[in-house]
């Protein structure tokens, strides 16, 4: 349901590609829940060369071979677009294991920390995936601050709306990966406030961050380059990224369940 409600724009040939690499990572970040920092580097270790195509899968491996093909069969789209989802994927899995989420920090370093691990840099390349869309690398340098406001938009949404889950996978887990890295919970140590109050301000960041966000692509649209149909195209589906994930995020049985 969330590849469909975050890519509507993607073709139709490649929105199955698309729902499964969405469902691995699910999958990857539930099993990553479980580990501790050090367990999820092995795990990422070993299923990086499959990713890459560096080693044939363990077929009596589900995981193996489910990891495996998904971007074997992608790749026969576009190696190209397949290689930037993965680049994606690795920063994901990279930052899933990195010892700062253990750590108690400031919103500045939290955002920093939470894009890596929170996929933004995959979704991202996902979107150019499923619509064939290639932009150079000069481009999308230029979209930094696009992309660091998309990515704040959806794992603010993300860390209110999946803050009970992370609640019930703290209480059940004592592996140090179950450190809880959340920016509800920093809203209300450092606010001094109620974790239902903190909800509440930080969707006033988030109703904030959009405006904001609105700027930044009118003023990237202004730039010479900006009548660019493929760039349009794509900044055009960050939006819908942003807005489907809200959507997902408040409906979704993986957020919203009796613990």
């Amino acid at each position: 349901m969330w590849a469909c409600m975050a890519f509507p724009l993607a073709s139709n040939d490649r929105v199955l590609h698309i729902v499964r690499a969405s469902s691995l990572m699910f999958l990857i970040d539930d099993l990553l829940e479980d580990m501790s920092v050090e367990e999820g580097k092995v795990f990422a270790a070993r299923l990086t060369p499959l990713i890459k195509d560096k080693r044939l899968p363990d077929r009596s491996d589900p995981l193996e071979s489910i990891v495996y093909d998904t971007f074997a069969d992608m790749r026969e789209c576009s190696s190209k677009l397949t290689d930037e989802v993965i680049e994606g994927l690795m920063e994901y899995m990279g930052g899933q294991s990195n010892e700062a989420r253990l750590k108690d920090i400031d919103m500045g370093s939290w955002l920093s920390q939470r894009s890596k691990e929170g996929g933004a840099a995959f979704v991202a390349a996902m979107v150019r995936f499923g619509m064939d869309l290639h932009i150079s690398a000069d481009i999308l340098d230029s979209l930094q601050e696009i992309h660091d406001s998309y990515a704040k938009l959806t794992l603010i949404v993300n860390d209110i709306q999946s803050f009970d889950k992370e609640i019930h996978a703290l209480q059940t887990n004592d592996k140090e990966g179950a450190h809880m890295f959340n920016i509800v919970k920093m809203m209300a140590r450092d606010g001094g406030v109620s974790i239902a109050a903190a909800k509440r301000i930080c969707y006033v960041l988030v109703r904030e961050s959009e405006l904001e966000h609105e700027r930044l692509v009118a003023k990237r649209k202004a730039e010479p380059d900006g009548l660019d149909e493929s760039l349009n195209r794509y900044l055009y589906a960050l939006g819908c990224v942003i807005g489907g994930n809200e959507a997902w995020s408040h409906t979704t049985a993986r957020y919203h369940r009796k613990w």
